[in-house]
């Protein structure tokens, strides 16, 4: 004899099987974790304000932003960041270890002569690391 579920028991089915699939489940491991600029010394917004001279209709690309670069520029083994700004100054950081760098923009000379940097492309010409 087929004894068939009753409305009641069905729901009850139901609700259960609703309930264990919405148990937490194992979190996932985090690939990378935000770190404030507190922290690692690292300060840079290509903030974007269109006008009359400088706007989507001068430049094609103007919201596409000017670049990020990661490179071990001072040869200590550790990667460091330059950042190109659009309608602000390009940044340089050094890697100090631990994500800490240090701005040295000024001192390796990078400056702001009214330019638009539309990107950043690294390379070891000579091969020296």
């Amino acid at each position: 004899m087929t004894k068939y579920f009753t409305l009641k028991q069905f729901i009850l089915c139901a609700f259960f099987l609703v309930f264990i699939s919405c148990q937490e489940t194992k979190k996932e491991s985090k690939l990378f974790t935000l770190l404030p600029s507190d922290k690692t010394n690292v300060v840079f917004n290509n903030e974007i304000k269109d006008d009359k001279e400088k706007n989507i209709l001068v430049y094609a690309n103007f919201y596409g932003g000017a670049g990020v670069g990661i490179g071990d520029f001072n040869n200590q083994g550790l990667e460091d960041i330059y950042f190109a700004g659009n309608l602000v100054d390009d940044k340089l950081y050094l890697n100090q270890g631990d994500f800490e760098f240090k701005d040295v923009t000024k001192a390796a000379g990078i400056i702001n002569d009214g330019s638009w940097s539309t990107g950043v492309t690294l390379a070891d010409i000579n091969n020296d690391g």
